[in-house]
């Protein structure tokens, strides 16, 4: 599902924006802006 979202075929939902952050030990607003 990431690949998808990083070449712009699926939105990701905020569950999924929040595992991401999660296991990139990063908050959600960080993936946001970079």
């Amino acid at each position: 599902m990431v690949s998808k979202v990083e070449r712009r075929i699926a939105n990701p939902t905020l569950e999924m924006l929040v595992k991401l952050a999660n296991t990139l030990e990063v908050s959600v607003a960080d993936l946001l802006t970079k």
